[in-house]
């Protein structure tokens, strides 16, 4: 590899220093999607925000979605199902906590979504573990 081939290889000093970059700069170098992902599972990020921590408008962070066949709301319901499942095998959390956490108006819109994603009531799964 020549020396100008492998300067275009990597990327420049600047592009370290930007969201969009630093948001997926690790050892195994995520992908859009797992690195939404994964800022989803540290803070609750409407569509906007995350937008906007990727420098890039909704409009586009859409359409980057739409061609991996993928939606912000579809995403956003794996990291609340995966955080609803941690919640539920901690017995000290109750319905209406964990409705709280996940930003949920109230428990039944909690119950109601934890059965679409999982065919299961939540004290169902809770049981189940237990």
């Amino acid at each position: 590899m020549t020396h100008s081939t492998f300067h275009s290889v990597i990327p420049r000093q600047g592009h370290f220093q930007s969201p969009r970059y630093a948001l997926f700069a690790s050892e195994y170098r995520l992908g859009l999607a797992a690195g939404i992902r994964l800022s989803l599972m540290r803070e609750n990020l409407s569509l906007p925000e995350m937008a906007e921590k990727l420098s890039m408008s909704p409009a586009t962070l859409k359409r980057r979605l739409a061609e991996m066949d993928l939606s912000f709301g579809q995403l956003a319901d794996e990291t609340r199902l995966i955080k609803a499942l941690y919640y539920l095998a901690t017995p000290s959390q109750d319905a209406h906590t964990i409705a709280n956490s996940l930003s949920f108006s109230d428990a039944s819109n909690f119950r109601r979504s934890f059965k679409r994603w999982t065919g299961q009531l939540p004290t169902y799964f809770r049981s189940w573990l237990a």
